[in-house]
């Protein structure tokens, strides 16, 4: 996109004392790109009990109308967890997540990629096996 405001020509703007059509261009195009490079997420999730349920621990995300309720966590198995949120709710990604351990045990490093509506997060030991493990996954 492109910013394209223009100055009132008749009634022109008096910087630095008001703001002028150059400055705000400026602030929405610099708005857009931090839209790309800012998580518009981040969740931290932890497993409950021996039965490893994934619970949403924490959340931060732009829209300000989220609720733990807005968020599905799907088990698909040790060590393999997928976040899902209503469509559109986020735009689309246009990088992968970034994911780390929450936990100070020996493992490999986690991975994330992203999925329709979501994200997924697989997490192993050092013998390479999937397992639970808590995790900050950030969505962009």
């Amino acid at each position: 996109g492109e910013a394209a405001l223009v100055d009132d020509a008749n009634e022109p703007p008096i910087p630095p004392e008001m703001p002028y059509a150059d400055q705000l261009n400026q602030w929405a195009l610099l708005v857009q790109r931090f839209g790309a490079i800012v998580p518009v997420a981040i969740f931290s999730v932890r497993f409950n009990g021996g039965g490893g349920i994934p619970v949403l621990d924490s959340f931060a995300c732009l829209p300000t109308s989220a609720v733990t309720a807005t968020f599905d966590l799907i088990d698909n198995g040790d060590g393999n967890t997928t976040i899902m949120w209503p469509a559109h709710f986020f735009p689309t990604s246009i990088v992968q997540p970034s994911v780390s351990l929450n936990e100070d045990t020996a493992a490999l490093a986690p991975i994330a990629f992203n999925v329709a509506d979501g994200v997924t997060v697989k997490t192993r030991n050092t013998s390479a096996a999937l397992v639970d493990m808590a995790f900050t996954v950030m969505v962009y």
